[in-house]
């Protein structure tokens, strides 16, 4: 029985290492870093996480309409220019939702979405429901307002309001902006939306966090998205196991009440959440839901340590969809090319592409090649002259790689 035991847990292993590699390959972009992901996750804090939890928790319960509402919007819009946005957008025409963007390198016009909601109930504080879910977005924004740290799509960090009252800002957001597409509006590849993170003590609830707990992606399997969706559910399992070392991840097809839902027949729509909503939230597994005991202090270090591995999870996730890469500049004088700064991949690459700064591909190589010996070719036949270049490269083993090369005569 051991022995079929072992068997089997090795064949799962390798069944999910081979969708990961034929996956990435397609869904990755070519500047997707794996050094520079591990790089953003490890920056992320869990006291920044508590820290942003805390302080929108302690301005109320922000019911709809409310002072504590327009107050907890103002926090939220001040927390974004003081991390450093520059381009922090309040949506009066859609109850007030609150935005911020990381604008992508090479497909700016094309873009993910983080998003939680800030609203709460009157008798409550709303930490869990969901200042939990907006210290997620406001620390994912944090870790990439780094100006050296690039996307190649944009990332979009979204606070909806009105979810209480019926996901009306993710509603409107939905018909207001999704005719926009490829104009004013970038076209949407995915959204994630967090709610309610810190709570997994079992059902019935126990008052200590059970040994089983888990953060569970849902999607919605009746939904016309429905096999893009539970692709983005698998995606964050798999970096739930890469990026997040205390709790694993889980994957559920019934995704229903959250801010996601609105944009599900369209694109990869998933929620993240302590506990499945149907099954185990609307069973009242989290004794605090819309209670006068969802407050900051309610929850103990475990059940924050949960929440924080739900933001490594998607940061982690999201880097390698939205492709992430160092942008610093490594100068190599091409003569010595064979001797890089900072590189890591082989030097025969089955797939090579070029771009300038702008985002504007002047050189690409499909098939085996040395990409030191290509760069020097197209250096030397005019393509490339003196300047930096963003050099993307997939290796025989589809790994992923970028790096910027200063051309140097």
């Amino acid at each position: 029985m051991n022995k079929e035991k072992a068997f089997l847990s090795c064949l799962k292993v390798a069944l999910m290492l081979a969708f990961f590699i034929n996956f990435s390959a397609s869904a990755y972009p070519v500047e997707y870093d794996s050094t520079v992901a591990r790089r953003v996750v490890d920056s992320l804090k869990i006291s920044k996480f508590k820290s942003y939890t805390k302080g929108l928790a302690d301005i109320g319960g922000r019911e709809y309409g409310t002072q504590t509402n327009t107050n907890g919007k103002q926090w939220l819009i001040s927390a974004l220019q003081g991390i450093g946005y520059t381009n922090v957008t309040t949506q009066s025409s859609t109850y007030n939702n609150v935005y911020c963007t990381k604008v992508g390198s090479v497909a700016p016009d094309s873009m993910y979405i983080i998003s939680a909601h800030y609203d709460g109930m009157p008798v409550a504080r709303a930490a869990n429901d969901d200042a939990s879910g907006c210290a997620l977005v406001l620390e994912g924004a944090r870790v990439f307002v780094n100006p050296l740290i690039k996307t190649h799509y944009s990332i979009r960090f979204i606070l909806w309001n009105a979810e209480e009252k019926g996901l009306l800002g993710a509603k409107a957001y939905v018909t207001e902006r999704r005719p926009l597409q490829g104009s004013s509006e970038p076209r949407w590849l995915g959204i994630i939306q967090h709610d309610m993170l810190l709570y997994d003590h079992g059902l019935p609830p126990q008052s200590q966090q059970s040994p089983n707990a888990d953060i569970d992606v849902e999607f919605q399997k009746n939904s016309t998205a429905a096999a893009k969706s539970k692709a983005l559910a698998v995606e964050l399992q798999l970096g739930c196991n890469a990026y997040a070392p205390d709790y694993p991840a889980d994957t559920g097809d019934n995704m229903s009440n959250t801010d996601s839902d609105p944009f599900k027949d369209y694109i990869a729509a998933v929620s993240v959440r302590e506990n499945e909503r149907i099954k185990e939230i609307g069973n009242y597994s989290d004794p605090a839901w819309h209670t006068v005991c969802d407050t900051f202090g309610y929850f103990s270090e475990k059940d924050f340590l949960l929440g924080f591995n739900c933001v490594q999870m998607t940061i982690g996730t999201i880097c390698r969809l939205a492709g992430v890469y160092d942008s610093t500049p490594v100068s190599i004088n091409m003569p010595h090319i064979n001797k890089p700064a900072h590189y890591e991949i082989s030097p025969i690459v089955r797939h090579i592409k070029v771009f300038n700064t702008q985002g504007v591909k002047v050189a690409e190589h499909i098939g085996r090649h040395n990409w030191r010996h290509y760069c020097k070719e197209i250096q030397n036949n005019g393509t490339m002259p003196s300047g930096l270049y963003i050099i993307q490269l997939i290796d025989c083993n589809n790994r992923a790689e970028s790096r910027y090369l200063r051309i140097v005569e």
